[in-house]
């Protein structure tokens, strides 16, 4: 399995969150344009359908005509969810695949997407099934394609095995991306959002911003992916590094924990395991893949 146990999918049909409300303005932007007649959405690790809930609100039925949606989730209940929500929503065309998330990139490898979300399953992953989403996600993009993803930056309540990734950590690896895929000088923007129950970052990448010609994201991805890993395990090594040390001065500090102190002591020892079994896995693969020649 690509995500761990504690994973979870929201369905609250009323409710509208902050961040599939700022997915759905861009989709609404895009579609506003009377020349487009056709627009495709891929809807990665789309859970039960909870951004498709508000189609009805934020476009219209003129917009909904022209959309192609196309959702991507590991569980089959969910995509039959999904997918039974969209039949009435009047959408141009539909679809839904159930699979890994190390997968979905062999199923869409030939076709081209205007748009692609990523929402809320960031932590979920591994590492380098992450770099594939990005990098992947980011070479499906059409001429004028937009890639939008979100997470939160520590999951509340807590996920075991879940790795979260701050906002800084995101432009890292975004810029290494960039940077493999022969554009150094786009740097996407990477937002930060304070929320009640946690802090939380988003990405938007404009394939229009990027320079290049049409095919030389595919040709670069695996380079891309790459790129991304290196990047990912320098910094969850260096995570590992701070949290081990929190933990030292915990243990052998002269204060017992107390109230929210004692709730740190827990967050850090879920870090610590999520991410010495995380990096163990990787050291693991990397020993059991072919040497190059």
């Amino acid at each position: 399995m690509s995500t761990i146990t504690d994973a979870n999918a929201a369905r609250e049909p009323e409710r509208v969150w902050g961040q599939h409300q700022a997915a759905l303005l861009f989709l609404q932007a895009m579609l506003a344009d009377p020349k487009v007649r056709l627009l495709r959405w891929l809807d990665l690790a789309c859970g039960r359908g909870q951004i498709v809930s508000n189609l009805p609100r934020a476009l219209s039925l003129s917009a909904r005509s022209k959309l192609h949606y196309e959702g991507y989730d590991v569980h089959l209940d969910y995509t039959r969810e999904v997918e039974s929500r969209v039949s009435q929503m009047s959408l141009r065309s539909y679809k839904c695949e159930i699979g890994e998330i190390s997968n979905f990139h062999k199923i869409y490898q030939t076709q081209k997407f205007d748009f692609v979300t990523f929402i809320n399953a960031a932590h979920e992953l591994r590492p380098n099934d992450l770099a594939l989403v990005f990098s992947e996600g980011i070479s499906l993009l059409s001429s004028r394609g937009q890639f939008f993803g979100y997470d939160v930056e520590s999951p509340n309540p807590m996920e075991l095995g879940a790795i979260p990734w701050a906002r800084d950590e995101i432009g890292e690896i975004l810029k290494a991306i960039c940077r493999e895929f022969g554009v150094p000088q786009y740097q996407p923007e990477i937002s930060w959002w304070p929320h009640q129950s946690g802090t939380a970052w988003s990405l938007h990448v404009n394939r229009a911003h990027m320079h290049c010609a049409v095919n030389e994201l595919s040709k670069r991805r695996g380079s891309a992916r790459e790129a991304a890993m290196k990047t990912m395990r320098n910094l969850l090594e260096g995570k590992l590094a701070s949290v081990k040390e929190q933990l030292i001065v915990r243990t052998h500090g002269p204060l017992k924990a107390e109230g929210d102190d004692m709730e740190a002591r827990r967050r850090l020892l879920n870090d610590y395991w999520a991410l010495s079994h995380v990096l163990a896995e990787s050291a693991e693969s990397k020993k059991d893949s072919p040497r190059k020649r």
